[in-house]
């Protein structure tokens, strides 16, 4: 690390408003409050990001996405490409520091787990990865890349599906990039559990409203055990 630059770990969360299975989702209610703002809430609260960035599109229909996270969340907010959303998150890394490290959050997910987030950042800087996350992917769990990766490299052969999904480039080729991939089990997630708690449809919606309600009336907090229980029953 350079001398006098700290190291930080930056939340990055893309979102949108022109999810083609649930409009607007990420200013939708969950339960009296819109899902972008439980997003950053839950983010904040992990206690491992030093700043969050909502990174959106763009186009207009993400305008009022921009504003409200900016007016009302106090986030910083950067705008780029609808599609390449690698785009976003190579253009940010312009603006960050090589040291720096990226946590890639996704805007569907509510319930990233403060134990498992904390886990796979210090397997990612005591192995001094290009890339951590769970195999198969996790809604509790987000991806950690380092920014000295997206600042040092050549992407312009990235396939559309590669800059869409952001990370599978450094995930497919191990060869190039330093990836570990940890095994659920290491994390005791379970996918069939994880792939109910995110939003993706209105159905996704409806669950989410009805955890938080009974969460909320029973007073118990959002672990994975608990959310792992809820769904089992």
């Amino acid at each position: 690390m350079s001398k006098g630059i700290q190291k930080r770990s930056i939340a990055i969360i893309q979102a949108r408003m022109g999810s083609t299975r649930l409009r607007a989702k990420s200013l939708g209610s969950i339960d009296g409050i819109p899902l972008i703002k439980r997003v950053v809430t839950n983010i904040s609260q992990l206690g491992v990001a030093d700043k969050i960035i909502v990174a959106t599109s763009d186009l207009e229909e993400d305008d009022p996405l921009a504003i409200y996270c900016k007016e009302y969340l106090g986030c910083v907010v950067f705008r780029g490409s609808s599609k390449d959303v690698f785009s976003r998150f190579f253009q940010l890394a312009r603006s960050l520091n090589d040291d720096d490290t990226i946590l890639r959050i996704t805007a569907d997910n509510m319930f990233y787990q403060q134990e498992g987030c904390k886990e796979i950042l210090n397997i990612h800087h005591a192995n001094n990865n290009d890339y951590t996350g769970i195999k198969g992917l996790s809604h509790l769990v987000f991806e950690v890349l380092s920014v000295s990766v997206l600042r040092n490299n050549d992407f312009s052969k990235l396939t559309d599906y590669e800059r869409e999904h952001v990370t599978p480039h450094f995930i497919t080729n191990p060869e190039t990039y330093k990836t570990q991939l940890v095994e659920p089990a290491e994390f005791k997630l379970q996918h069939n559990f994880d792939s109910k708690l995110t939003v993706d449809t209105a159905e996704d919606r409806i669950r989410m409203e009805k955890i938080i309600r009974d969460f909320k009336t029973k007073d118990i907090p959002f672990t994975k055990d608990n959310l792992y229980n809820w769904l089992k029953n």
